[in-house]
């Protein structure tokens, strides 16, 4: 036996092929066996140095073309040489074709290899990685619990049975796992995986589509431990199980990296709640048919994922309390399904620019998020809800150029928000579905300039779809079927409305107790009249405003007018007209049936302090006289407010009431000369028609000398001004007595026979009693002129 000859082996009885491959191992250089044979249990020998006089060689088992008959089995082995095969097919055994079971080998490497069944290494120690680039295994690839120093790649190599093609659980890897253009069918499982490097499976292809029974993801790496990156761009990921791809409570040190990756099959499509990802997360333009599941997650440098598109049949976006160090972007992403997030802490901005969102009842879910960078949807179209109630966003809320759509309600709920900045709904915005910023606090402007608000009972309606067949209770408050916009309690540092008649919106406009630092409006939006506006089936007016508890410390456009000239807005010489006509677009109710005055004080406050006093006091006479003809005003009431408005103008015009004393003091003045006339003597002094009442004060002698005669004019003057004596009142009266008229029976008590008494009506008692509607009369319009010029009877 020659001394190239493995010990207790003659050489007949070794293969040509198995000879070449003995004399390279001996040599410790690789050898092309031309498609030779060789028996596994052979290289089995050959590798773990079995029989005494076998070389150690360092530099391993190489060779290439060649077939491994009878599958090549080493569990348990201890082999001191690497392994390293190309192009070599390796025969099927009953176990498998490559079994390395609680073995120790130093390196595998496969390179166009053919497996014809699966590689099985669990609990194996490999000390430098284990390598298969190209070919194929046509079975599952098993290290569970195995310990390998280096890299364990499949790259480019077609794995699995169909059922199973990675089984990596509790795997400890020093080196990266390595998948890329991988195609693999069957599940993959990476389960608490510890790897102190990262994965790279860009361009892989996973088919899971009958994984074995409880197998609940295609591609599970739940509690892994990851130091590195993980890269699966513009892989294919298809899986029928419940989840594709699952990577619950795992840490990922590096960055998660899905750009261009599709994951379909499954009602999970990514599944990972409480995932830690170091860097950042990325799926710019992947396609995932099923939810991303992101509840819990921390994601360092926040979420880019541009372009996504994700369908399911129920949520598209799971991220309840999630967590991101950066942007979420998701511009251009089309999602099938709502996106919920409530209660997540996202430390950038929140984009969804240019999306296209089709959420059914709800499109974004967003409950008590905090947002500090900022939410951006500009030129978004989104069918159904965008629910931010008690959202704390630190920088602009920007739908411009957005379409909103729901059937019913709200299409933006924002309760309770806080925004540190704009909320621009502007630049074409458009809805259908209230608006609802009801107690938010806005540091901006809510900018609503170049927007289409309609309700959604509107839309309806011209639709010719009325909201009910029949008549019904008007919807609860939180209904908001028939708003367009609503700020109850609002306080907001600017309230920017449209401009144009085409932008008006269309539905009820509620700013109740709503405040604003400054209100600009115009009068082109402002509701139509009354009879001009949308009813419901029942007969209500749902296009309206609600002004009740309205404040604001600056109106932007006191006229509502529509074109800036020299820094004052079309129609400044009509203000108190337009701003009627404004306060006129609230619903009818609040006007004809009982009238709420406070918009009307309020804004007639607010035109005063900017200068405009003359259309502060018009306001102020409209609004009285729009109280007075309210259905809840008394008669008593009625007559007071117009008595004011007759003779002072609500004490904005004194002057009215000294009009009025004279006129009147004229009247009276005409009436008491006529009755003079029929004195017999001049000035009266015959005492027929007017009697002299002050004669005591007089001796006879100076009685016809001093005693002054009577004047009509400065007996009226007298008479109706109480407070002031020119002497003629005290000196004259009609004569009670003058010119009998008529006698008229007085009532008698029953029985009484002795004829009826009767009361005689003279010219001189109807005389007597004018006096006395002169008094009171004068008496009334003095107070009133004294109320009128202090200002008293303006006080609101």
């Amino acid at each position: 036996m020659s001394s190239s000859e493995p010990a207790g082996v003659g050489a007949d009885e070794l293969t040509a092929a198995e000879t070449l491959l003995f004399d390279a191992i001996c040599r410790g250089t690789p050898v092309d066996l031309a498609g030779g044979s060789v028996r596994g249990w052979i290289l089995r020998e050959l590798l773990t140095l079995a029989r005494p006089g076998l070389p150690r060689s360092s530099s391993g088992c190489r060779f290439s073309r060649a077939v491994i008959t009878g599958g090549l089995d080493l569990e348990g082995c201890d082999v001191p040489m690497p392994l390293l095969l190309s192009a070599v097919r390796i025969e099927r055994s009953k176990r498998g074709a490559l079994i390395l079971r609680d073995a120790r080998i130093k390196r595998l490497g496969l390179h166009d290899c053919t497996l014809e069944g699966g590689l099985m290494a669990d609990r194996a120690e490999i000390d430098n990685g284990m390598f298969a680039g190209g070919g194929k295994i046509a079975g599952p690839v098993q290290v569970r619990g195995a310990q390998i120093g280096g890299a364990l790649a499949l790259e480019g190599t077609i794995v699995g049975d169909g059922r199973t093609a990675l089984l990596a659980a509790g795997v400890r890897l020093t080196g990266p796992l390595i998948l890329r253009r991988a195609k693999l069918s069957g599940h993959i499982g990476l389960a608490r995986v510890d790897m102190t490097a990262g994965i790279y499976a860009e361009d892989a292809v996973v088919e899971a589509t009958e994984a074995p029974d409880g197998i609940v993801a295609g591609v599970n790496a739940e509690s892994a431990r990851i130091a590195g990156d993980v890269l699966i761009d513009r892989s294919q990921i298809r899986s029928t199980t419940a989840v594709a791809v699952s990577l619950a409570h795992a840490r990922v040190g590096g960055r998660l990296s899905a750009n261009a990756t599709e994951l379909k099959g499954a009602e999970d499509a990514l599944s990972a709640p409480g995932l830690n990802v170091g860097q950042g997360l990325a799926l710019a333009h992947a396609k995932l048919a099923g939810r991303l599941v992101l509840t819990g997650a921390d994601i360092g440098r926040g979420i880019e994922a541009p372009g996504i598109d994700i369908a399911s049949t129920g949520t598209s976006i799971h991220a309840d309390g999630l967590s991101t160090g950066g942007n979420w972007n998701m511009g251009r992403a089309k999602l099938v399904g709502p996106l919920s997030c409530p209660g997540s802490d996202i430390r950038g901005q929140l984009r969804l620019t240019e999306s296209r969102l089709y959420g059914a009842d709800i499109a974004v879910r967003a409950d008590g998020a905090r947002i500090r960078g900022g939410c951006f949807m500009s030129r978004s179209v989104i069918f159904g809800l965008l629910r931010f109630p008690a959202v704390e966003i630190g920088n602009q809320f920007r739908l411009r150029g957005a379409a909103l759509k729901v059937d019913r309600g709200a299409a933006l709920l924002a309760s309770g928000s806080r925004f540190a900045r704009d909320v621009e709904l502007n630049a074409g915005f458009e809805t259908t579905g209230a608006i609802v910023l009801d107690q938010a606090r806005v540091s901006g402007v809510i900018d609503l300039s170049a927007s289409r608000l309609v309700s959604a009972a509107v839309a309806r309606l011209e639709r010719r779809q009325t909201p009910s067949t029949r008549p019904g209770p008007r919807p609860e408050q939180h209904d908001w079927d028939e708003v367009a916009l609503s700020l109850v309690d609002a306080d907001v540092n600017r309230l920017q409305m449209p401009s144009l008649a085409e932008h008006r919106p269309r539905g009820i406009i509620d700013l109740s107790r709503a405040r604003a630092g400054t209100y600009t409006d115009f009068a082109a939006t402002w509701p139509p009249p009354a009879h001009q506006r949308m009813m419901s089936s029942d007969g209500r007016d749902i296009d309206h405003l609600d002004l009740d508890g309205f404040t604001y410390e600056h109106l932007g456009n006191p006229s509502g007018g529509s074109l800036m000239r020299a820094g004052h807005a079309d129609g400044d010489e009509a203000v108190a007209e337009r701003r009627v006509s404004w306060l006129e677009g609230q619903e009818p109710c609040d006007i004809r049936e009982h009238f709420k005055p406070q918009p009307w004080v309020e804004l007639g406050k607010r035109l005063a302090a900017q200068g405009y006093d003359e259309d502060s006091r018009q306001l102020s006479i409209a609004r009285r006289r729009l109280e007075r003809r309210s259905h809840g005003t008394s008669m008593v009431e009625r007559w007071q407010s117009g008595f004011l408005d007759l003779f002072a103008l609500y004490g904005y015009n004194p002057w009215r009431t000294v009009v009025w004393m004279a006129l009147l003091i004229v009247a009276f003045a005409g009436v008491w000369a006529t009755a003079a006339g029929d004195c017999a003597r001049p000035g009266c002094r015959d005492e027929s028609v007017f009697v002299m009442t002050n004669r005591d004060a007089y001796t006879p002698e100076r009685l016809d000398a001093v005693y002054p005669e009577f004047h009509a004019l400065a007996y009226s003057l007298d008479t109706f001004v109480p407070f002031v004596s020119f002497g003629y009142a005290d000196h004259w009266r009609p004569n009670i007595d003058w010119q009998p008229l008529a006698e008229v029976p007085l009532p008698t008590l029953a029985g009484v026979r002795n004829g009826a008494p009767t009361m005689t009506i003279t010219m001189g008692s109807l005389l007597y009693a004018l006096s006395i509607v002169e008094t009171i009369l004068g008496l009334v319009l003095t107070s009133l002129l004294v109320t009128g010029f202090t200002g008293l009877l303006r006080s609101d």
